[in-house]
């Protein structure tokens, strides 16, 4: 799992709408992984962006 917080302004609702790519290939790329992927943000408090990806035997 990782994590990555951030104090600032957070996200807000006029900004979530837009069709920026950069958030959505993250997400793309670790459901392709078998992962999750989730943001938490309240305006004026910050953001969090948590990732889990399981880890596999591959051998």
């Amino acid at each position: 799992t990782m994590s990555i917080t951030d104090d600032g302004r957070g996200i807000p609702d006029t900004k979530k709408q837009e069709k920026g790519y950069g958030l959505l290939g993250i997400k793309e790329r670790t459901y392709i992984l078998g992962g999750t992927f989730s943001i938490q943000t309240e305006e004026g408090k910050g953001t969090s962006l948590i990732i889990h990806i399981p880890l596999h035997e591959w051998g």
